[in-house]
């Protein structure tokens, strides 16, 4: 008798435990990262007696967390790469709208100062057309800096995201650090495995890829370690926690958030480790599109100064003086790496980057100081050689970023600041050390100060061309209309009569005229307007790919979802079924302490 009693005992908290549990799961129906759980009930082994084995009633053997982990680890990477091109989409189209937006307005002002050119070529002698000419010019100058301005703002808003973004990183990775640590103490003690905190950290981590790329290695005392980088960097490893950091770069003047890790000793710049989540979005866009456009439009305005600067060269202005500065020529800002060794002398103020495509010249280089015969080339011929070979030099213009770095002993190599790409540099025809011609540009290093091996410079020519993009020239008078006369090649430079067209059209012609990207074969390729268009066009392609790995990696993160969800979600038609049969088994066990409640008093009874 007492043995029935203990059974229906027995079953009647087995199945409260099982109707708690189906509680549980339809509690959680709609929380993000839940897994189901269910009892898992055995039969009691039985007892032996003299009639026979008898059944020992049922049991719980504890509560099972009903998850795969490849399904979530699948659906965590899945979920991380998703929102990388989410974030990526999201910041590109901000680009693509400015851009968009500009791109008739950039084509249309440089097409506006090229028609008041060939204005002034149909009367060069108009004081209105020249003063038109250089109205263009400023009204371009304007929009450029507008452009220029909101690329620079978006710059600025990709820092704070970088920062906020690794905040978010850090504080979920303390959270994760914090219930590693309930975990361990949950099974020191020797408690059921703790499921719901099993769903937490599962859940932290799934949106710790919302950020960053992470790698999970489950160990074996219930503990878990993150890494991120491609399963390179530890984020969590031993429950020893390793934050990442967000601050400028080592060129601090850059304005350039980066993200650093300390690994060993020493502080790493990691920002281009990442693989997915939205921090790398943004870092990948801010190098692939927000600098290239940059760069892109810079090196345009860059060539666009130049031609127009040394055409005018050719030329002489209403007062028979030859050609200045229409533009203000590209002049370039150097930064030293705060990383340099001692002595740290040079601050990069002694490195001079500029367009000089002569820097060897021993006959006067443009602009000509006046129109004297020793200030200008001694022939026509000449003259006009120095002019192709500035031409030749704007069509090596590549829109990029310099690194430069030292070998201590005075000389120096040169690389892609972003790529890392070595590009090979030119010496001084003439041996003058320290100069050097790379891609059109000149650098000039002759008079830095002490450097040591290592020690590394960072120079953005087309970006600072951006930023002092200007109209030097102020009279209209100055514009050089008039071309050479008489014009046999071997005669001394001389100006044109006054009314001649020869140079104000010529420079009108720069519109349609082959002047960047040259080929293989040192070729130009691209016009000017050709040239801007690579940028709305690379803007563009950046923007189609990331739609279709968008397209692309939803279906993949919609399967994983939906392969998660079957599995391990609640499913309400299910949970109520299983409510009805324990409550029932529930009602049945009741019952049967209630009957041998009663049988157990009969006999009483009958005793009595």
């Amino acid at each position: 008798m007492g043995d029935l009693f203990n059974m229906a005992a027995l079953t009647t908290n087995t199945f409260k435990k099982a109707i708690e549990i189906t509680s549980h799961n339809v509690a959680n129906v709609a929380t993000e990262g839940y897994h189901r759980q269910q009892v898992s009930i055995s039969s009691n082994a039985g007892q032996m007696t003299a009639g026979g084995t008898l059944g020992g009633g049922s049991k719980i053997d504890g509560v099972l967390r009903i998850y795969d982990q490849s399904i979530q680890q699948q659906l965590s990477t899945a979920y991380s790469v998703m929102s990388r091109y989410e974030e990526q989409q999201s910041l590109t189209s901000q680009v693509e709208g400015i851009v968009a937006s500009n791109d008739e307005g950039v084509q249309q002002f440089m097409q506006r100062f090229f028609d008041a050119a060939q204005n002034l070529s149909n009367n060069p002698t108009s004081e209105t057309s020249r003063s038109l000419l250089l109205s263009e010019g400023a009204n371009f100058q304007s929009h450029i800096g507008n452009l220029q301005q909101v690329l620079a703002d978006t710059t600025d808003q990709t820092n704070n995201q970088i920062t906020d973004m690794v905040k978010e990183v850090n504080t979920r990775l303390e959270a994760l650090q914090s219930i590693n640590k309930e975990i361990d103490r949950a099974n020191n003690f020797g408690l059921d495995a703790p499921n719901d905190l099993l769903d937490q950290r599962d859940q932290n981590i799934y949106e710790l890829g919302k950020y960053i790329d992470v790698k999970s290695y489950y160990q074996q005392d219930g503990s878990v370690d993150l890494y991120t980088g491609g399963g390179n960097l530890p984020l969590l490893s031993s429950n020893t926690l390793t934050k990442i950091e967000a601050k400028y770069s080592e060129y601090s003047k850059e304005g350039r958030v980066e993200v650093y890790m300390s690994i060993g000793a020493t502080s790493q710049k990691v920002s281009e480790n990442f693989r997915s989540g939205s921090l790398a979005a943004t870092i990948d866009f801010r190098n692939k599109v927000l600098d290239k456009s940059q760069d892109e439009l810079g090196v345009t305005v860059a060539a666009m100064v130049a031609s127009t600067n040394w055409q005018n060269y050719q030329g002489y202005d209403a007062n028979g003086n030859p050609g200045q500065n229409i533009f203000q020529p590209m002049s370039s800002t150097t930064l030293a790496s705060e990383n340099n060794l001692p002595p740290q002398a040079e601050d990069g103020t002694q490195i001079f980057v500029t367009f000089d495509p002569l820097p060897d010249a021993t006959s006067p280089k443009p602009p000509y100081a006046s129109a004297a015969a020793l200030d200008q080339p001694g022939t026509y011929t000449a003259k006009n050689a120095d002019y192709q070979t500035a031409l030749t030099a704007i069509g090596q213009m590549n829109p990029r970023e310099y690194l430069i770095q030292s070998d201590g002993a005075g000389g120096f190599k040169f690389y892609d600041y972003l790529t890392r790409e070595d590009i090979t540099a030119k010496a001084s025809p003439t041996g003058t050390a320290g100069v050097y011609q790379l891609e059109g540009l000149k650098f000039d290093m002759s008079t830095i100060r002490p450097t040591s091996d290592g020690d590394q410079f960072l120079v953005k020519p087309y970006k600072d061309m951006l930023a002092d993009f200007n109209v030097t020239m102020k009279n209209g008078a100055e514009i050089a209309t008039r071309g050479q006369s008489p014009n046999p090649a071997d005669t001394a430079p001389t100006a044109a009569a006054d009314g001649d067209n020869v140079n104000i059209a010529n420079l009108a012609n720069l519109a349609s005229k082959k002047l960047m990207f040259a080929n293989n074969s040192n070729q130009a390729s691209e016009t000017l307007f050709g040239g801007y268009s690579r940028m709305a066009t690379n803007v563009g392609m950046y923007a189609r790919g990331t739609d279709v790995q968008l397209a692309a990696q939803t279906a993949v993160y919609d399967n994983a979802k939906s392969r998660s969800e079957g599995l391990s979600g609640v499913s309400l038609d299910e949970e109520a079924a299983n409510l009805m049969m324990y409550q029932q088994a529930y009602q049945a066990a009741a019952q049967l302490i209630t009957s041998t409640k009663q049988m157990f008093d009969t006999l009483i009874g009958v005793m009595r």
